[in-house]
């Protein structure tokens, strides 16, 4: 993820947590860093081709109900508790916190969770558009998401080893950075990225944002990422 620091520095829009969409009904407690349900925001429709990136909490035996979807990768990251997978693509595997299950839609598919046990469960949510859904449904999951700037949890449509492989062209890290730690991330001509802050404080670009905050960043360029605390981070690359 380190890169040329010639490059010319990436604009930077802070989206502040506080000013998010949210949606809370029958134990669900979510909210929607773009347009998504009942929040409607035309001009935060998707980032590229990045659609959603919701992060939801459901209480034990809650569930969202299967609801179908098209030419998406929808990538599901645990974070807490267990979840069962519903609808016509369900599976007898739970999803326990610290895996991730990519589920790319094609053509078309009814998905739905459940919160299993006596814990809420907690989790996140990333769709990124693949374009019409011709292709047929495919699963894949790993026990333990990925956390590096080098590896992306998933990558399309060429993947690297040990990454789930998307349909989408881009990738997502989950990273962390401990206080004080730097990193780069360059951006091509067509490329933008969305971060996610879960936990601590981060500099982009000399743009400050903290735990709950989203970051839009326009390629191309270079992303400067400085972290003030130690710090959490979903990153997703996609084009513009």
């Amino acid at each position: 993820m380190t890169t040329d620091s010639m490059l010319d520095p990436c604009p930077v829009e802070l989206r502040v947590g506080a000013e998010l969409g949210a949606t809370r009904s029958g134990g669900l407690d979510g909210r929607h860093h773009f347009s998504f349900a009942a929040w409607q925001r035309p001009d935060r429709l998707e980032w590229g081709t990045l659609r959603a990136l919701n992060e939801y909490r459901l209480e034990p035996g809650a569930a969202r109900p299967p609801s179908f979807h098209s030419g998406f990768d929808i990538l599901t990251l645990v974070t807490g508790g267990r979840l069962r997978r519903l609808g016509n693509y369900a599976s007898r595997r739970l999803l326990e916190a610290g895996s991730a299950e990519l589920i790319s839609a094609g053509r078309g598919l009814d998905l739905g969770v459940e919160a299993v046990g006596k814990e809420p469960a907690a989790y996140v949510e990333i769709w990124l558009r693949t374009g019409p859904g011709r292709r047929e449904p495919r699963r894949e999951w790993r026990p333990q998401a990925m956390e590096s700037l080098t590896v992306p949890i998933a990558e399309g449509p060429k993947a690297l080893d040990g990454a789930l492989r998307m349909r989408a062209k881009g990738r997502i890290h989950r990273a962390a950075l401990a206080a004080h730690r730097r990193t780069e991330l360059a951006l091509g001509e067509g490329e933008c990225a969305y971060l996610s802050i879960g936990k601590g404080e981060v500099r982009a670009n000399g743009v400050a944002g903290q735990a709950g905050d989203g970051l839009a960043v326009s390629g191309p360029g270079v992303l400067e990422i400085r972290a003030d605390k130690a710090s959490e981070l979903l990153i997703v690359v996609s084009a513009g």
